[in-house]
């Protein structure tokens, strides 16, 4: 992790590229974020389906999930 001190001079040498560079980690980290909340509701949909009886070749079948992870729910 960059110190405040450090980011603070980038900003003043380099504010174009610093701009750019705070928009591609905010990019970067929404990315990562809306994968994690899809992965999340992915395997809640499963452990809801496993829990109505479907069975778990059926659920990885429907919701591409690994056997291995509805096994854990």
């Amino acid at each position: 992790m960059i110190s405040i001190e450090a980011m603070e001079a980038i900003n003043k040498y380099f504010p174009k590229e610093s701009k750019e560079l705070i928009e591609k980690g905010m990019e970067k980290g929404m990315e990562k974020g809306m994968e994690k909340g899809r992965e999340e509701e992915r395997l809640e949909i499963a452990k809801s389906m496993k829990n109505f009886g479907y069975g778990i070749q059926e659920i990885s079948r429907l919701i591409n999930i690994n056997i291995k992870e509805i096994e854990k729910l």
